[in-house]
């Protein structure tokens, strides 16, 4: 991707972390992810046992305190997250995540480590990513009534967004609500990590629209459907096809 001037504002990527209790062992799925200064990273911790705490630890060296190119972290029962600093330089920030149980705690108490092997942020600059927009109208089709998006497709680079706008959504506010599903991947690498999320490491919902963020790093084409569900039920009352496609370019290398 040329570099451009950035639309998509500050970044939000989840990044799973999987503790298993039979071998004692946590996996990050992601060898590195594309970041740029000022985006926000959440580590999600899945599986911590009771008593034990999450945590993420940089290599010396990489930032001018324990919270390494972060400003600050905060600290959950099962993540960690917390804002970039808005001028970091383009690289490799090396960092593992661990559990922990009885560090810092009193005299006697248990203590005891388990951490993951190493990971990387890449930094990009700040300029780096477009946002992408596919638009979704109500219609009908063959007499029926259906979702029409436009357009088909929407090639995705590293630190591009992608936003579904849904124009028209009927009924009063908060009665329906919309949705995107991740269908089918088309790609020669390995699957990806979530296949409800498609290229990405989250989405974002609001009251008329979706928000892609975080690229998984896996090359191919995501066939994708849109819907409008009624919030009460969770019933699909339009839905599109499952022919529009995000062609996702990124690779979350350096």
């Amino acid at each position: 991707m040329s570099e451009q001037q950035s639309t998509t504002g500050p970044i939000d990527h989840l990044i799973p972390v999987i503790f298993d209790p039979a071998t004692v062992s946590l996996t990050l799925p992601f060898d590195s992810v594309a970041v740029r200064p000022g985006d926000r990273v959440l580590w999600r911790f899945e599986g911590v046992p009771p008593g034990w705490s999450p945590w993420i630890e940089f290599r010396a060296g990489t930032g001018s305190s324990f919270t390494g190119p972060f400003t600050s972290l905060a600290q959950g029962a099962t993540e960690v997250w917390g804002p970039l600093a808005d001028e970091l330089p383009t690289g490799l920030i090396s960092y593992r995540a661990l559990l922990q149980q009885g560090f810092g705690g009193s005299k006697g108490r248990p203590m005891a480590m388990v951490t993951s092997a190493e990971s990387t942020l890449s930094i990009h600059p700040t300029e780096r990513g477009a946002s992408l927009v596919f638009t979704v109208d109500l219609g009908e089709r063959d007499g029926a009534p259906i979702l029409l998006v436009a357009p088909d497709t929407q090639v995705l680079d590293t630190l591009d967004v992608v936003e579904w706008q849904f124009r028209g959504i009927p009924g009063e506010p908060g009665e329906f609500r919309p949705r995107v599903d991740f269908v089918l991947y088309d790609g020669a690498g390995p699957e990806p990590p979530n296949r409800r999320l498609g290229p990405f490491t989250s989405l974002t919902y609001d009251a008329n629209g979706v928000r892609g963020m975080g690229n998984v790093g896996v090359q191919g084409q995501y066939h994708f459907e849109v819907m409008i569900v009624r919030v009460v039920t969770g019933e699909a009352v339009w839905i599109s096809s499952g022919d529009p496609v995000v062609d996702n370019r990124g690779s979350v290398g350096p």
